[in-house]
């Protein structure tokens, strides 16, 4: 597919996208986002569709895919993240946020990799393709708002616990900012469109 075939089909699915709520039928039912980065060379804004992965300990962080395809170079976005790694924009659903990169070094990067090519195998394809190690980037996102603190009920008899802490529950944001290996989540569901990374 040729560059001018490639940014109709982005503006395609991007235009998609918003008007779906974070939805594109191309995709199927693999999770997508829209990320913004700022050219390298350019300093203009490009945004491109792309499939993710999230991480289930840190609702905060969300793992992307220099595939490419498989090509033997990386793809744009890429390098606009090196070159410009913070204040960038993700869309996941209706939900815009700014986000900043981490490239994710080995053997991190071949771990994330291997649980995105067994839930989608043209992971795996791309992969074989190339000589190159596919970049894996974890985009750490900022919400614009935060969630609202719990309510007190009232007249809660002394002594005894919330009834979230009886269930054995803990607030996620009282345990810090460290970050233990990523777990990560996703569909099984094949089909992605071989340029989705592009």
């Amino acid at each position: 597919m040729d560059r001018e075939r490639v940014l109709a089909f982005n503006e395609k699915n991007i235009a998609e996208f918003r008007a779906s709520g974070g939805r594109i039928a191309a995709f199927g039912d693999a999770p997508v986002l829209l990320l913004t980065t700022t050219g390298a060379r350019s300093g203009q804004p490009r945004t491109n569709p792309m499939m993710y992965l999230a991480d289930a300990r840190d609702p905060d962080r969300v793992y992307v895919f220099a595939s490419a395809a498989g090509a033997d170079s990386h793809p744009a976005w890429f390098h606009n993240i090196v070159a410009h790694p913070e204040g960038l924009g993700v869309e996941i659903g209706q939900d815009a946020m700014t986000a900043d990169a981490e490239v994710l070094p080995d053997p991190l990067r071949g771990q994330v990799y291997d649980l995105q090519a067994r839930r989608y195998p043209g992971f795996a394809a791309y992969r074989a393709k190339t000589t190159r190690p596919i970049p894996v980037v974890a985009l750490n996102v900022r919400r614009e708002t935060a969630a609202p603190p719990p309510r007190r009920r009232r007249g809660r008899a002394r002594g005894r616990a919330p009834r979230a802490h009886r269930r054995g529950r803990t607030d996620r944001h009282a345990l810090g900012r460290e970050r233990p290996a990523p777990v990560v989540t996703g569909s099984s569901t094949p089909g992605v469109p071989a340029y989705s990374q592009a």
